[in-house]
């Protein structure tokens, strides 16, 4: 298999990469299927194999379908078996990974495939991993504004509705961008929520600049396929393209500062000011950012449990991981983080 160009695109949820991930998907050499977990999660069982015999690559296809975010590929697992048959047995984890993207069937129509690309809000937390098995790929990072990614995840329930907490997983899912920029700047490109829906045009084609790609005019159409795909999606699917169908808009921008009051407002510019500066989004009250108060100790255990968790899963088979982040899901998710996200936010004042 020939190798492609990759790039992976990291976030933190409710940020927008679902749009840039079909906006860009929509471009004719390029292929990005929705998000999925396998490169990290299968990593620790296969990153290092050097030699891969017809039964690891059965072995594989079994582990890939345990990433139930793979199910939304809709792989063909025969095409796929007899596209890994071919790889020599001397082949790589990326060889392999890489195979299972040519297997993905777009929605849009395509001409020479150049770039495979990845989207995941946490590829964030994995970029030491990301980079050593792609060190030749590009990461776009795609923020936004915190008080409107804050007011995002008030409005689901999957994660805590403790401003605090959401405000440091902010931070904890857009600093290391920064932190890896300053060290690798020609692989790492910043794209603004903000000014992405209200230049659509510009921003794309600055981006596709750096990936040595042309703007197609189809990316921004991307809503009218998206309207065809979810009409046909089951109930369980249809939520990745949720509010997808229409052009891109910015009535999103900003809604923070009527959905928020100003005790969340105040918490949040207190935990993520000083980044968010660093980012271009300025403060409403808070002037000198005080990320580490005391009162938020219960809002930063509650942003750091999960992550935590999932990294010292990391070298973990994968049914090991989901075995715990099940019990995990049904013990904190369920009964634990309801109550300490009521408590924690009388304790906040938020």
């Amino acid at each position: 298999m020939t190798k492609r160009n990759f790039f992976f695109i990291t976030s933190r949820g409710r940020s927008g990469s679902t749009m840039l991930r079909l906006m860009l998907d929509a471009h004719p050499n390029i292929l990005i299927p929705p998000e999925a977990h396998f490169i990290k999660n299968l990593y620790s069982t296969y990153g290092r194999k050097k030699s891969w015999s017809l039964k690891d690559k059965e072995r594989f296809i079994d582990d890939l379908q345990l990433d139930h975010k793979v199910k939304f590929w809709r792989l063909d697992y025969g095409q796929l078996r007899k596209a890994l048959l071919k790889l020599p047995q001397n082949t790589g984890f990326r060889q392999v990974c890489d195979t299972v993207y040519s297997c993905y069937s777009s929605p849009f129509p395509k001409k020479e495939i150049e770039f495979f690309g990845d989207k995941a809000p946490n590829n964030s937390l994995y970029l030491d991993l990301l980079l050593k098995l792609y060190p030749d790929a590009i990461f776009i990072h795609l923020v936004r504004d915190y008080r409107d990614v804050i007011e995002a995840f008030l409005m689901v329930n999957f994660e805590s509705h403790v401003v605090s907490s959401l405000a440091y997983r902010w931070n904890m899912y857009n600093e290391p961008f920064l932190r890896y920029q300053r060290q690798f700047p020609d692989k790492f490109y910043l794209v603004r929520y903000e000014d992405l829906v209200a230049n659509p045009e510009k921003e794309m084609s600055q981006l596709l600049s750096r990936l040595n790609l042309s703007f197609s005019s189809d990316m921004l159409r991307f809503h009218e396929t998206a309207k065809e795909i979810k009409s046909h999606l089951k109930d369980d699917e249809s939520h990745f393209f949720k509010s997808l169908d229409e052009p891109i808009n910015t009535t999103k921008v900003g809604r923070w500062r009527t959905a928020l009051n100003e005790k969340q407002i105040r918490t949040a510019e207190h935990i993520c000011g000083k980044l968010g500066q660093k980012l271009g989004y300025e403060p409403e009250f808070v002037k000198h950012p005080k990320p580490h108060q005391l009162k938020y100790l219960a809002g930063f255990a509650l942003a750091h449990a999960f992550p935590t968790m999932d990294r010292l899963l990391f070298h973990f088979p994968l049914w090991v991981k989901k075995s715990c982040l099940v019990i995990y899901n049904k013990f904190i998710g369920n009964i634990l983080q309801p109550l300490l996200s009521t408590k924690t936010n009388q304790e906040e004042g938020t």
